[in-house]
């Protein structure tokens, strides 16, 4: 069976709208086949967006909150979300970096929530960037199923960027009624170990 799609924008290239010190933005995209509609994307966002110029330093902050539903082909999302965002520049010198907070719930089941941190600095034409994401799970409307998540990734550049080896081996402890998964040694009494695991 054959579909269309129709998109303004897109949820990885929202489109933006900013009137300082208000600004927001978001896309729609609508999913049809020969008989009509048969499921749509939309996300909205909406908070403070400041352009910063000090002297050389060119800037830009904003900082929004926003509603991401999808529906559609058997699948339902619901996802709210908090993002603050910084970028700016110095003659040669770039830097960047975003937070992002979601709480989202896939066909009325479990609910997942995340954060994802991300930095980049660029000198010329290197650039350094890396990431880290943690996530939690609530299964059924209680607390009896947790995961955390540490990531590292480091882009491609001619300079060493930092990152994080995850072990092979996850030992779980419980925590009241919680199980929680370890992915590094614990810091305060296991340094050494956990240092071998950083590179900076």
């Amino acid at each position: 069976q054959a579909y269309f799609r129709f998109a303004f924008a897109s949820r990885e290239l929202p489109f933006l709208i900013s009137a300082p010190p208000y600004g927001g933005g978001g896309f729609v995209a609508l999913l049809a086949n020969a008989k009509g509609i048969v499921g749509f994307e939309i996300q909205i966002e909406f908070g403070a967006v400041v352009p910063i110029e000090f002297g050389p330093l060119s800037a830009q902050g904003r900082v929004t909150a926003g509603i991401y539903l999808m529906s559609g082909v058997g699948t339902r999302v619901l996802e709210g979300f908090v993002s603050a965002v910084g970028e700016g520049n110095i003659a040669c010198f770039g830097v960047s970096v975003s937070i992002v907070v979601r709480v989202r719930q896939q066909d009325g089941g479990a609910m997942q929530g995340s954060s994802t941190y991300s930095m980049s600095f660029k000198v010329g034409i290197a650039k350094v960037s890396y990431s880290f994401s943690a996530q939690y799970n609530i299964q059924g409307g209680s607390r009896s199923a947790s995961a955390a998540r540490l990531q590292g990734r480091s882009g491609a550049t001619s300079l060493s960027a930092p990152s994080i080896r995850m072990l092979a081996d996850a030992p779980e402890r419980k925590c009241g009624d919680q199980w929680i998964t370890t992915r590094v040694p614990p810091k305060q009494s296991k340094w050494k170990n956990y240092r071998a695991h950083v590179a900076l």
